[in-house]
Formats: C-alpha cells, sequence, structure tokens
C-alpha cells in the first residue's frame, strides 16, 4: 500500500488469501495496515485501510486494528514511531510486538471462551 500498489492487485491479493486459509479449514484475523506518523504515507494507505476493512467484512474476517492500536500509543507516549537511532528504533519495536502480541492474544482468548 505504501509503495501504491494497485488497488485491484491488493483486493485480489487480500481475497485469494482469504479464500486459501478458508479452504484449509484455518481460522484468520487480518492485521490492517501499519500507522505512521508521515502525514503522506497516511493519505497513502487510507484506501488500502477502506479495501481491507471491507472485504474482512464481506468475508465475515476479523480485523486487528493495528493503525488505530499504534496511532493511540504513539498519541499516549507509550510508543515514539519517530526515534531516530538504530537502538531506539529496535527498542520501539520490541515494545510495540510486545503490545500488538498482547492485545491479540487476549482478543483469542476471548473469542474462544
Amino acid at each position: 500500500a505504501a509503495r501504491r500498489a494497485d488497488p485491484t492487485d491488493f483486493f485480489e491479493a487480500l481475497q485469494g488469501g482469504i479464500d486459501v486459509v478458508r479452504q484449509a479449514g484455518a481460522d484468520l484475523i487480518l492485521f490492517d495496515m501499519q500507522y505512521v506518523p508521515s502525514m503522506e504515507q497516511l493519505s497513502r494507505i487510507e484506501s488500502y485501510r477502506d479495501l481491507l476493512r471491507g472485504t474482512a467484512s464481506a468475508n465475515d474476517v476479523p480485523v486487528m486494528p493495528r493503525h488505530d492500536l499504534m496511532r493511540t500509543w504513539q498519541e499516549d507516549g507509550i510508543l515514539d514511531l519517530e526515534a531516530l537511532g538504530r537502538a531506539e528504533r529496535t527498542e520501539v519495536a520490541r515494545k510495540l510486538y510486545a503490545c500488538i502480541a498482547q492485545v491479540l492474544g487476549a482478543s483469542i482468548q476471548e473469542a474462544v471462551r
């Protein structure tokens, strides 16, 4: 999406992936795009986010709202997605993955109850 892939190609790949997973009999959760503080990047991905959410809804597939979570964590000071140093970026990535894993784990745990 950030590289401006053709929306039709994006949709076909997304739908094809959903179909393959469903045919295999596996459960599926989609993640929406990552949040990037750059306004240019945000404007590029919004149409892809809409397409992903619409396709997920039409196929009754849950979506992990990674974009919104990352934005909230950035705004709340939990993550510094604009960190510049390599060590800082590595630490942000570790923290991000831990936060995502915690939310995803709780969501899965709730769904199987």
